[in-house]
């Protein structure tokens, strides 16, 4: 084809050696398109913004994962792996055909309706009274609590677009990362059984039979 080419998108850097890798992990990976395409459906939140915006909700958000406010989940986290393993055990053996486009769509737009159904309810019961004050005076609040107190704060612009940008951003990433990360574990232990024998002793060596689990 000699000098001619032709353009399938945007380029893509594959680098198989560190010394070419490192600088740009080590730089800003947030270009100007990089994650764009994703502004519709979870806004602009932490993900998608740049800059001093992004510093300053960054700055917000941040307390709201100190170990402290992630304790009490601990046993919700349990409680919901045991449900999920429930589900598992009920489904062996059954196979079903799944149009996955279609279930992608129903899932997707269930979570957009559910995020504005948590921050309706939320911010309803922060103002009843004695209720606001009172979750205020708390040393850590968790993550929605700071983004509705954030917008009742008189000195900042944090509008309902604001707030409901970083509760999808929040949802989807959240989703998105333990999905990635719960799939590629199975993934790994299942193609290693002699390490998800030793991992299984380890777990039940410090959680017994995992009937309460606390932090």
């Amino acid at each position: 084809m000699g000098d001619n080419g032709l353009d399938l998108g945007q380029p893509v850097f594959v680098g198989h050696f560190q010394f070419l890798v490192m600088p740009f992990l080590f730089s800003d990976p947030k270009s100007d398109g990089s994650y764009r395409f994703m502004a519709p459906w979870i806004g602009y939140g932490l993900l998608l913004l740049n800059g001093k915006t992004w510093f300053q909700h960054w700055r917000m958000l941040t307390p709201a994962f100190h170990y402290d406010i992630l304790k009490p989940y601990v046993g919700l986290m349990a409680d919901s792996v045991q449900v999920m393993l429930s589900t598992w055990h009920s489904e062996w053996g059954y196979c079903e055909c799944l149009c996955l486009g279609t279930r992608s769509i129903q899932l997707c737009l269930g979570t957009l309706f559910w995020t504005d159904r948590v921050i309706k309810l939320r911010k309803a019961r922060l103002q009843e009274e004695g209720n606001l004050e009172k979750v205020g005076s708390k040393r850590h609040l968790d993550f929605l609590d700071i983004l509705l107190f954030a917008q009742v704060e008189k000195e900042t612009s944090f509008s309902n677009k604001d707030l409901r940008a970083e509760v999808d951003t929040f949802m989807f990433e959240g989703h998105d990362t333990t999905a990635s990360g719960i799939s590629w574990i199975l993934y790994a232990l299942a193609t290693h059984t002699e390490h998800q024998q030793k991992c299984q002793e380890e777990i039940q060596s410090l959680l017994g039979d995992g009937a309460s689990i606390t932090w």
